[in-house]
């Protein structure tokens, strides 16, 4: 005997998000959860420094703290039980960039699917920049030892 899959298949879409509606009520599924899982998974790739984003939205999100910084470099489109994502990184300096962006692919779509149901049917990378973690920390730490003297 086959289990049954326990994970909801939405159907509807809302203003915010998409939701299933099953005999016990109604599940809705808030796009900023969905947003949450991408950002997430996309930085727990090897060779992923950040989400990237412009700079100016940054600055102005950092400002009014109105939404996640992450928020920014990730858009979600939903169609009922499907979700198409775009989303801007930063890699690691050295790295490679096309595996990187290959990796950051396939773990969304994987973790989407796994957490929230959803089917992710396209997933575009734009690789915004590269940086060196060590240069960054160098960096900082010439800034702290600035600010102590």
């Amino acid at each position: 005997m086959k289990a049954k899959d326990s994970r909801a298949q939405f159907d509807l879409s809302f203003e915010n998000g998409t939701e299933k509606v099953n005999d016990k009520g109604t599940i809705k599924l808030h796009e900023g959860v969905i947003t949450s899982v991408v950002s997430t998974a996309a930085c727990s790739v090897k060779g992923v420094i950040s989400l990237g984003g412009s700079s100016l939205a940054n600055s102005i999100v950092d400002i009014l703290g109105t939404r996640k910084r992450s928020d920014s470099a990730v858009c979600i489109n939903l169609d009922e039980d499907k979700a198409e994502v775009e989303l801007t990184i930063i890699t690691e300096y050295g790295k490679n960039i096309p595996a990187i962006a290959l990796d950051v692919q396939t773990t969304i779509i994987k973790e989407v699917k796994n957490i929230t149901g959803l089917n992710v049917t396209k997933v575009d990378v734009t690789v915004q920049g590269i940086d060196d973690p060590k240069l960054v920390e160098e960096v900082e730490e010439q800034q702290l030892n600035e600010n102590k003297e």
